[in-house]
């Protein structure tokens, strides 16, 4: 986040403060969002469009930039954003906070979909979350159903991990068929390389174990999957590279 003026520096200041006096990234960035305070991604929206929130990793994203003590590119003559000594016990409240994490931390099952799959009302990322021992994406948002810096959206958004990956791996199956493939990547690719390409997949959806694990998480981040949820219709909107130059499949999987 570059800061051009002073109202963004006393954003910056805030976000320093709250986290010193204990306040967590998640509930930092939901407060400065119900209080109407443009995210750094809402630069370049348009009139009308709805305006991104702040996320925990644009909180952390701050906290963590030494620019803000150090002063770098900022006009000749003008003091760094935070001192030096707050920037220095923010980073050992991070240390100390990793260390008793990593402390305390049991084995867990991986989160899958983990840094895939995206709220359809804010575009946040969902953040992996256990609720009744089952693993579930949600997207937490500061009051129920209320405005809150120009976004609509329900206290919590849930999308069960298992529902989604089943509808995900029947989907792909179905997509990933050699006269689709063929289809799509257009004449610039031999039947030899199109078998050979789904072939490659065939085998690792069959291989995919029914619990899933790191073999489901490692096939969706190589297929490049970009993904949407809508908690309204319980839909979750899939798009994902096939072939080259830019072919995609899209698919709208009710879960």
């Amino acid at each position: 986040m570059v800061v051009p003026d002073e109202s963004a520096a006393v954003v910056v200041r805030r976000i320093f403060d709250e986290y010193l006096d204990g306040r967590g990234l998640q509930d930092i960035a939901e407060g400065l969002t119900a209080d109407g305070i443009p995210s750094p991604s809402a630069r370049g929206c348009r009139a009308g469009d709805r305006t991104p929130a702040w996320s925990k990793g644009t909180v952390r994203s701050i906290l963590v930039n030494p620019r803000y003590a150090a002063g770098v590119g900022q006009p000749a003559g003008l003091a760094p954003i935070v001192r030096a000594e707050v920037m220095d016990r923010v980073t050992a409240l991070f240390e100390a906070r990793r260390t008793a994490a990593e402390s305390s931390a049991t084995p867990e099952r991986t989160y899958v979909l983990r840094g895939l799959v995206r709220c359809t009302w804010c575009n946040r990322l969902m953040q992996g979350t256990r609720n009744n021992g089952e693993h579930y994406y949600r997207c937490r948002f500061p009051g129920g159903s209320a405005q809150a810096g120009q976004v609509e959206h329900p206290r919590n958004v849930y999308m069960r991990e298992q529902a989604a990956v089943g509808a995900l791996v029947s989907w792909l199956g179905r997509v990933w068929t050699p006269a689709r493939v063929m289809r799509l990547t257009g004449h610039g690719v031999s039947a030899t390389e199109v078998r050979h390409v789904v072939h490659h997949v065939g085998v690792r959806l069959h291989a995919l174990p029914d619990v899933p694990g790191e073999e489901h998480a490692a096939l969706f981040r190589s297929l490049g999957l970009h993904m949407a949820y809508t908690d309204t219709s319980r839909t979750l909107n899939v798009k994902v590279a096939i072939g080259g130059e830019g072919t995609s499949v899209s698919g709208a999987l009710r879960l």
